[in-house]
């Protein structure tokens, strides 16, 4: 027999899951009548509202940071297609997706703080690497370095692996400490 609040949450989930549904579905359409900034209008809209649904959710559910997690990169990834759509950013969208990187970064740290309300190095870690990684790729993708990515990872992939180790050491020995 499920409880009430198994009740509540899988009625919350329904109503989520089909809000996304035919959110996905109404930009499809319009996508597919090959309206491009009508599409990104939309679409930048979708992800907002669905941002507030899961926000709310996040609130329901006693901070959940899987829900904060996801509205947090669900209302930023709205903010970069707007400052594309209108003309702030002047790249190709092709050519930005290191900002979902950097997104993944910044959702994680504003979880880790909703959830503890203080800064924990088990979140920290992970999100100071994807702002970086998110940092550099972009460097990349926009053509701002005089070289290729390939040719930057295959030098430089040992110290990357040395630093990966020595984040992974002292955010293990802050975690054993407290």
């Amino acid at each position: 027999m499920q409880t009430s609040d198994n009740r509540n949450l899988s009625a919350e989930l329904s109503f989520i899951l089909g809000t996304i549904i035919a959110l996905v579905g109404v930009t499809a359409l319009i996508y597919s009548a090959n309206s491009g900034r009508l599409f990104t209008l939309i679409l930048a809209a979708a992800l907002f509202t669905t941002s507030l649904i899961f926000m709310r959710l996040a609130l329901i559910l006693r901070r959940s940071q899987r829900y904060f997690f996801v509205s947090i990169f669900l209302l930023f990834s709205a903010f970069f297609l707007a400052l594309q759509l209108f003309g702030f950013l002047n790249a190709p969208i092709i050519k930005l997706w290191p900002l979902l990187v950097i997104n993944v970064g910044i959702s994680f740290f504003s979880a880790g703080i909703f959830t503890w309300r203080k800064i924990r190095f088990s979140f920290l870690i992970p999100s100071v690497a994807f702002l970086l990684m998110g940092l550099l790729f972009l460097l990349f993708s926009l053509g701002l370095v005089g070289f290729s990515f390939k040719a930057f990872f295959l030098q430089w992939w040992p110290v990357l692996l040395i630093a990966s180790g020595f984040l992974l050491l002292i955010a293990s020995l802050s975690e054993r400490q407290k």
